[in-house]
């Protein structure tokens, strides 16, 4: 029996490492639905980057990302529906852990972006702020963010 556990264990060990799947399986599907939505929009985040016609708008959907992985954290840890805000640190109390002090820099610097991109009070200055390089520099803080979430908090 011991045996048994122990080859159970492996094996659930060996699959979290290569599958998605795995994850998603030990997840009610309201958190699977969280973090997939999180995964396009971070997917998406990228791909507008790549394009380069507006690159700005790539912000707003890291901030998405980063603040459904934390709706499907809330989701995962307490069995409730996450509230309706788009207030990252508000999200990051009600999950009640503290991210590392890197992870946290990431997060408070994300955070002031999703206005930005949604009421712009001046075009040109919009577009000047958030330069190519400036948004990459968030995109590749967010990716670091939401992978450690979805390692540390959601396995």
């Amino acid at each position: 029996m011991v045996a048994a556990t122990i080859c159970s264990f492996q094996m659930h060990k060996i699959i979290a490492r290569h599958s998605k799947w795995w994850y998603l399986s030990r997840m009610d599907k309201k958190t699977q639905t969280w973090l997939t939505i999180a995964e396009n929009d971070l997917e998406f985040a990228e791909q507008i980057l790549q394009n380069k016609q507006r690159p700005p708008y790539s912000l707003h959907f890291c901030h998405q990302a980063v603040e459904k992985i934390l709706k499907a954290t809330i989701q995962y840890g307490t069995g409730k529906v996450p509230p309706r805000t788009h207030n990252l640190e508000i999200l990051l109390q009600l999950i009640q852990k503290e991210l590392p002090p890197d992870k946290m820099d990431a997060l408070v610097k994300l955070a002031p972006h999703y206005l930005g991109t949604r009421y712009p009070d001046d075009l040109a200055k919009f577009h000047q702020q958030y330069s190519e390089e400036f948004v990459q520099s968030r995109l590749e803080e967010t990716k670091e963010l939401f992978a450690w979430i979805k390692n540390h908090w959601l396995t």
